[in-house]
Order: C-alpha cells, then structure tokens, then sequence
C-alpha cells in the first residue's frame, strides 16, 4: 500500500509539473509571435490603401460646399433682394420724366353773336412735360411745359390756329413731417437690411465651411477606425486558428476554443458598426456637399492630413474677437440700427405738415392771325408766330407768373 501511494503522489507530483510547463509555453509562444509579425502601422497602412472609396480633399469638398449648400444658396437670395430693395428705394431719388397728351373736339351750338359760329366747332390739343425729383431732404421739386394748340370756326378768333404755353418751377420743402429723417427713412432701413443680409451671408458660407471641416475629420477618424477594426478582425481570426490547431494537439481544451470564437464575432459585428459609421459620415459628406460619390463604392474617403498644431488663446481673448467679428451679431446690429432709423423717422411723421411752397413760371401766346370784322371794321392783331414763340416767351418769362 505504501508502495502504492508513494507511486500516485509521483505520478501526480508529474502531471502537475508538465501543465505547468504547457502553460508557460502556451502563454510565452503568443508573444513571441507577436514580435515576428509585421508592423502595426504598416499593417494598418496597407488596409488603409485596400479600403474601396471616393478620395475627398477638405479643399474640394469647401470648395463644392460653397456652390451646392442650401444654406448659403438662400443666404445669397436674401442679399440680393435687400440689393434689390437698395435700389428700389435710391430710384426714388431719381428725376422722373413726364409726359401726357389730351385731345379734344368739341361741336357747341351757339345762340350768342358774339360766339362768331352758329355752331362752334373747337379742337384742342394740349401736352404737359417735363421731370418731378424727390430729394433725401423731404423736397420735391418739378420743373413743367404746358402747351395748348386751339383751333376753332370762330370768326372772332385773332389767332387760329392759337398757341398757348406755361412754362412753371414747384418747389416744395416740409419744415416738419417728412423733413430729412423721415424723408429718407426707407433708404437708410433698405441700406441696415442690406449690410445685415451681406454679414448673414458671409455666415452662411463660414458655417457651411466649419461644418464641412467638422464632418471631413469625423470621416477621416472613421476610416482610421474602421481599418484598425479591420485589423482586430485578421488578428482575431489568426488567434482562432491558432487555438483550433492548439486543442487539435491537445495543448489547449474546447473552452479556448469557444473563447476565441466569440471574440472573433464581436470583432466581426464591431466591423460592422464601423462600416455602418464610415458610410453614415459618407453619406454626410455627400448632403452637405451636394454630389455623390462615384464608383460600386459609394463612400469618400478623407485623404488629407489633419493639422498637428494649433494656435492657443486665452478665453476672455477669444470672446473679445467673437463680439467684436462675430457676423451674426453684426447682422442683429444692423438690423437693430434699422429699427431705430423707423422710430426716429416714425417722431418727425407724427409731427402736423407744414409744407413752404413756390412756383415761379412764363405764360406765353402765338399763332396765326387772322382778320376779324366786327360791325364795319376790320380788327387784326399785330401778335403772331409758330408754338416755338409761345415757347421761347414761356422760358424768357416774357410774362411772368409767381405764387
């Protein structure tokens, strides 16, 4: 009996001694291998190369970004209406030509001799011209001709046909409401709207330009993680392969097995998650930009480099340069100063109309003469001339008018 146990304490004493050392073994030949494989980073850079997609530079993507955005798309169509609203209100300082012209012909039964027709045939022509200004003071200006051509069966008519004409300057200058501010007001909003819409735009195209950054290096860090995913996936695959021919050999039990196994499924479901991140990103990309990518791939791939240095500022630096650069606040001013461009103009409307008015002008008169009998005598006047005389004696102020 003695013999016997002394035999089972060496056998078991040998067992224990020749696990230990498979384990040593087991636990030492992994990393071994390790130090024999390939490089990581060239292991990754290779995956990298074999990843199947679009190459994307941040400059292009910036580049096609500003001419595709929405957002900036809508930000230039509002500057160019306020452009728009810019001149709308700047014609109205303009001069405005004028003009009208009125016929009439008329057929009056008469029953009075001094008529000169039992019917009285009248046919009269008269034109108004000339051009009206409205300045950013409030005052109105209008420089006017007047002509009327008459022709009539009248034998008492001196002149047939007759020419008349008025030749007259209006002016018009509000001491209260509608003086300056007010007179002006839509210009100067339409100039705040337009400034705010300019710095709303250049946000637009700021922000598209950011987020498209922003977007750029999120696809490029998911790239990266999907190659290093891609990477933990061969590495787990090799170490299931490495343990099936260990428990072939007896070396290792079925547990190590299963263990690889389920490490190599959650390396393949991982790699799945990071495909499904890499082509969301992508797809990103591809909205922000406006184009897809091509190829059976439909994925960019960031190519560029990120930046490794960046210029540090103190925090109360940086929230000094945002108040004072910041476009959007810029806009809120503009339109700010808008306002207060309405609320004073709205104080001098409400103010009674008190207008200074004066008219200056020349009437003048010709035609052709023809003689008049009346009674027994035979009248004819000394005036005569075409419209032009009429017209040089309106603008000679020959015979003045002024009110």
């Amino acid at each position: 009996m003695n013999i016997h146990v002394g035999k089972n304490r060496f056998l078991r004493t040998a067992v224990c001694t020749l696990v230990a050392v498979l384990a040593v073994i087991f636990v030492q030949q992994p990393a071994e291998g390790q130090i024999r494989q390939t490089n990581p980073d060239s292991a990754l850079q290779e995956i990298l190369m074999n990843i199947e997609g679009t190459p994307l530079t941040l400059r292009t993507a910036q580049q096609q970004a500003a001419k595709e955005a929405t957002d900036i798309g809508q930000a230039e169509a509002i500057a160019q209406a306020a452009q728009a609203a810019v001149r709308r209100e700047k014609n109205a300082f303009d001069p405005r030509l004028f003009f009208s012209l009125n016929h009439l012909s008329d057929q009056l039964p008469t029953a009075s001799f001094f008529a000169g027709a039992p019917i009285l045939d009248t046919r009269q022509t008269s034109t108004q011209t000339g051009v009206r200004v409205e300045l950013p003071t409030g005052t109105s200006l209008e420089a006017a001709m007047n002509t009327v051509r008459l022709r009539t069966n009248s034998t008492f008519a001196f002149l047939n046909p007759q020419y008349t004409s008025l030749g007259t300057l209006t002016f018009r200058q509000p001491l209260m409401s509608g003086f300056l501010i007010s007179g002006r007001r839509d210009l100067d909003k339409a100039n705040t709207d337009l400034q705010a819409a300019e710095a709303r735009d250049d946000q637009a195209a700021l922000t598209v330009r950011a987020e498209v950054e922003r977007v750029y290096w999120d696809l490029y860090a998911a790239t990266r993680d999907y190659a290093v995913q891609l990477l933990l996936r061969d590495n787990a695959a090799a170490l299931l392969q490495e343990a099936e021919l260990r428990a072939a050999s007896g070396l290792v039990g079925p547990n190590q097995v299963a263990n690889a196994r389920v490490f190599l499924a959650n390396q393949e479901l991982t790699v799945l998650d990071r495909i499904e991140a890499l082509d969301r990103l992508s797809d990103q990309m591809a909205s922000l930009i406006g184009s897809r990518p091509a190829g059976a791939h439909a994925r960019f791939l960031a190519i560029d480099e990120p930046p490794e240095a960046f210029a540090l500022q103190p925090v109360d630096t940086l929230i000094q340069l945002a108040l004072e650069k910041n476009l959007s606040l810029r806009a809120a001013r503009k339109e700010v100063d808008g306002f207060e461009i309405l609320a004073r103009a709205a104080k001098w409307a409400s103010l009674p109309q008190v207008d200074v008015v004066g008219t200056i002008g020349g009437n003048g008169l010709a035609g052709v003469a023809q003689e008049v009998i009346f009674g027994g005598d035979t009248l004819q006047t000394t005036r005569g001339g075409s419209i032009g005389e009429a017209l040089n004696q309106s603008l000679a102020r020959d015979f003045s008018t002024w009110s």
